[in-house]
């Protein structure tokens, strides 16, 4: 049976209490604030490397109450073969002293016309950040401070915002699968062979000591037959895969420790930049998006770079220009506080979004196989391939 007698609740006061009762009362020393278990700030994605857009979103936020859709055109790009006319010329016959050419009195007709390709940007999102009090008995109460609550929840749209961005342009790189062949891709041998489309490859199935090799691939190919300035987007566990190439490379300072390709270099666009890459990603921009607590919600994994179920991760390879996103403020709004029977008062901020890849053929999404969790980060024993679909929302 549990001991009561220092169960100091409220029947205390309906009894008389003796001094062994009161000491611990008395020696009690309380700290005078609330300590919060906080995960860690695993905020490494923010939305900053495609402000570079091609689309003029002010013509649409001057426009807003006129209309909400922005309306752009794209040029369809013209090959040189396709905008050059060549004929193959022909001499007269039977001039044996010097020659004749045999020319026809017309000229190669037409040419190819430019085209071009309408697209529009849509809204698609709306963002709230909220917090409520109540007006009645805030006075009386010292661990609760309203405008500190709203400012993390306006911090947090940032975040939430971020992750939709990144899953939408992750997603409509999976989502336009493998419908668009390239001409260069087809006769891949190995590992990549009938494995390669224009904007995904799934290479789930290849070796985690093959990916790097893979990457190396990707990266050449685009940055090969697109204009932009690309970057590569991965996962931790790829930063380990580029620990165990860096270290079996032979890669050593000067103490003869081995070098760490996931060394925290420089913090950019919130993401880990490793400070050392093994030969085969000489001159890769790559950037490495650690996952966490965070990025969970109902069981679901909504970081941009891991299937649902985590048994999937993906590398992104995107150009800054690839992508567009645009938010508009929707105001500050007050509400309540004003009813005697309800007093709570509520302060919410809306925002409201669009996202769209605008040139598909500067994403380039690849599927690989998450390793099986080890002590030894270079035990890669591959885990099966269950890959669910990206998330298209945290909402939904």
């Amino acid at each position: 049976m549990a001991d009561t007698k220092y169960n100091f609740t409220n029947t205390m006061k309906s009894k008389v209490i003796d001094m062994d009762t009161i000491q611990p009362l008395i020696r009690a020393i309380y700290q005078d604030r609330i300590l919060e278990d906080q995960t860690l700030d695993e905020n490494f994605l923010d939305t900053t490397f495609f402000d570079n857009s091609a689309i003029d979103f002010g013509k649409l936020d001057s426009n807003i109450a006129l209309g909400q859709v922005l309306t752009f055109y794209k040029r369809r790009d013209v090959k040189p073969l396709d905008n050059v006319a060549v004929d193959n010329l022909n001499y007269k016959s039977g001039i044996t002293c010097g020659g004749q050419l045999d020319l026809a009195c017309s000229i190669p007709c037409g040419g190819e016309a430019p085209t071009f390709v309408m697209d529009e940007f849509r809204l698609s999102k709306r963002y709230a950040a909220m917090a409520q009090h109540c007006l009645v008995t805030e006075r009386f109460m010292t661990e609760v401070d309203f405008m500190a609550q709203f400012r993390e929840s306006v911090e947090a749209q940032k975040f939430v915002y971020a992750l939709d961005v990144w899953n939408k342009m992750v997603g409509d790189g999976i989502a336009t699968t493998q419908a668009v062949q390239d001409p260069r891709l087809v006769n891949a041998k190995g590992a990549l062979a009938g494995k390669l489309t224009k904007h995904f490859w799934d290479l789930s199935t290849i070796a985690p000591d093959q990916q790097i090799s893979a990457i190396n691939t990707a990266y050449r190919y685009m940055t090969a037959n697109f204009k932009g300035s690309f970057e590569v987007f991965g996962t931790t566990e790829l930063a380990q895969n580029i620990d165990m190439a860096i270290a079996q490379s032979g890669f050593f300072n000067s103490t003869g420790n081995v070098l760490s390709g996931i060394e925290l270099g420089s913090v950019y666009h919130g993401m880990i930049t490793p400070k050392v890459l093994p030969a085969q990603l000489s001159g890769v921009k790559l950037n490495i998006i650690p996952n966490g607590q965070n990025f969970y919600k109902n069981g679901k994994d909504f970081h941009p770079l891991y299937s649902e179920d985590d048994q999937s991760m993906y590398v992104v390879i995107a150009s800054r220009d690839a992508f567009a996103h645009h938010t508009i403020d929707g105001g500050v709004y007050k509400t309540g506080g004003n009813d005697c029977a309800n007093m709570t008062e509520k302060i919410t901020q809306l925002w409201y979004a669009g996202m769209k890849t605008v040139f598909p053929e500067k994403v380039l999404v690849i599927k690989l196989a998450v390793p099986a969790l080890s002590f030894d980060s270079f035990n890669f024993c591959c885990g099966s391939d269950k890959a669910a679909a990206k998330p298209a929302a945290i909402a939904a």
